[in-house]
């Protein structure tokens, strides 16, 4: 019993592991895609600062 709990346990964290590893890479293959498209670039900015403008209306 308490080797299938652990062997359960090991599946569970390399592919927690896994998940994070290709979400590290679609991050950076979107980045590289992204900074060449600077009107997206652009875009991004406007919105965080949008959402800046909006947290100091907020305090």
């Amino acid at each position: 019993m308490n080797n299938k709990i652990i062997h359960i346990t090991k599946r569970i964290v390399n592919r927690s592991k896994e998940t994070r590893e290709s979400y590290v890479k679609l991050m950076k293959s979107l980045s590289k895609k992204v900074f060449l498209d600077l009107d997206f670039l652009v875009v991004i900015l406007l919105m965080q600062l949008q959402h800046v403008l909006n947290q100091i209306r907020l305090t």
